[in-house]
């Protein structure tokens, strides 16, 4: 999984890579990494946790949808325990690295709403705003339960 993806990459592009770290045998074209467009941004103001349009999305690229629902699932806990070390003790870095992180995690798997937040802690972090980062985490945690409730609900659906 050292494998290089620049950035701006397409969604087409991002599947043909994880295509290759969910199953190795799979050889991927050249297109990866190639010039390609932007993906679209999407402006929105969510008020749903999950974005069910970016699940079915990734639903198509060789069924990953609930690989990545577990995944995301077992591994974000730990981040959460990350952000709530980092308010506490104003680690600014550490803040602005783990919602960075969680900000990229989330809005892959659509969870829209925490993805935003996760954002905002980011800004924040690196305005070096420790003021405002404990109320801000305790806020992402509950995104992420909301977000965490409906992952595992829809998990039967797009398995």
């Amino acid at each position: 999984m050292d494998d290089y993806l620049p950035k701006p990459y397409t969604r087409e592009q991002l599947g043909e890579m994880l295509k290759c770290w969910f199953n190795p045998t799979v050889l991927v074209g050249s297109e990866i990494g190639g010039s390609g467009s932007m993906p679209k941004a999407v402006a929105m103001t969510p008020s749903e946790p999950i974005d069910d349009q970016v699940l079915a999305e990734l639903n198509q690229i060789s069924d990953l949808a609930p690989r990545a629902i577990r995944l995301f699932l077992e591994r974000t806990p730990a981040l959460l325990r990350n952000l709530e070390e980092g308010a506490a003790s104003g680690d600014m870095a550490l803040l602005c690295d783990v919602s960075h992180r969680l900000k990229s995690s989330s809005a892959m798997i659509g969870a829209v709403v925490l993805s935003s937040r996760c954002r905002q802690l980011e800004t924040l972090a690196q305005a070096g705003a420790d003021s405002a980062a404990p109320a801000l985490v305790k806020t992402i945690i509950a995104d992420y339960d909301a977000a965490s409730a409906a992952l595992s609900a829809r998990l039967p659906q797009v398995a």
